[in-house]
Formats: C-alpha cells, sequence, structure tokens
C-alpha cells in the first residue's frame, strides 16, 4: 500500500512538472491566446514608438473599440467611458494620453514578466494599467487567425507610480 502511495506521488510529480513545461515552452502570453510571445513584444513597441511620436493613426489601430478607459481627470477610479470608434478616439487622444501615462507607456519594459504578463481573459501591462485582448477574426479561432489590440486604459490609476 505504502509503495503503491509513493508510486502514485513520483507520477503525479513527474505529470505536474511535464505540464509547468510544457507550459513554459508554449510562452508566457500563450495562456490569453497567443501563438508565440514575439507577437506581443512587437505589438506593445509598436505602441509605444507609436506614443513617442505622437502618431495618433497608428495608436488608434491598436485599440479595439468600443475602448473602455478612465481619464487622468477622474481621481475617483470609478467613471468609465466607452469609446465607440477611431473618430471618437481621435477626438480624446490628448485627454487620454497625458504627459504622465505617455511616460509610464515609455517606461514598460515588455521583456519584464512582472511589468507584462498573461491570464486567459487578456495582457495585463503595468500591474493592468493597459489590458491587451486577444480576439479571434471569425466566431473561432483557427490557425493562429487572430489580433491583438487593446481593450482597456486606466489613465487614472495609481498604479502607474509603482512601476
Amino acid at each position: 500500500m505504502k509503495s503503491s502511495i509513493n508510486l502514485f506521488l513520483i507520477l503525479l510529480t513527474v505529470i505536474l512538472n511535464f505540464g509547468v513545461l510544457r507550459a513554459q515552452d508554449n510562452g508566457r502570453f500563450y495562456v490569453a491566446g497567443v501563438s508565440t510571445d514575439k507577437e506581443v513584444k512587437e505589438f506593445y513597441i509598436k505602441f509605444q514608438k507609436a506614443i513617442a511620436k505622437n502618431d495618433k493613426d497608428i495608436v488608434a489601430s491598436t485599440m479595439i473599440y468600443p475602448l473602455r478607459v478612465n481619464f487622468s481627470t477622474d481621481k475617483s477610479n470609478k467613471k468609465y467611458t466607452f469609446i465607440s470608434n477611431k473618430k471618437s478616439f481621435l477626438k480624446v487622444y490628448d485627454k487620454i494620453f497625458d504627459k504622465r501615462l505617455k511616460k509610464f507607456i515609455a517606461s514598460i519594459d515588455v521583456e519584464n514578466e512582472e511589468s507584462v504578463w498573461a491570464r486567459y481573459d487578456g495582457i495585463s501591462v503595468g500591474r493592468g494599467v493597459i489590458w491587451i485582448g486577444v480576439y479571434c477574426n471569425k466566431r473561432h479561432c483557427e490557425d493562429s487567425k487572430y489580433h491583438i489590440n487593446i481593450r482597456t486604459i486606466h489613465g487614472n490609476s495609481n498604479l502607474m507610480d509603482l512601476t
């Protein structure tokens, strides 16, 4: 009986370790539905550069609409605005991306696992200041047919001060 329990525990340990190794092989953003880490890194760097250049059209192309936003002027952190399209986004671009948020975006190192991480419902940048979603082009994702877009921006988040 004791040897059966020991054998069971050994097998369980091997299986669990294999699962952890397998997840690591897939990359740290796999859980969010992304095939390779490179895709997320390239996406964020494109976004970062567009913010630095103040290229509003490229920044707008990295969003998914409706986009959920907290403006930096809302210190209560309770008021969300949903921006329905690119035209509306461009009208409030400067209100969303104030100096503080731009500095924060520039400070994020996408290679740092504490700054950018994933869970099943998306990819977090800077402890959730920005959320990136992975969206299928059709009803079901097949053969890596998806796109990556920013879905939420917490422009008033105190979490920017912790990074």
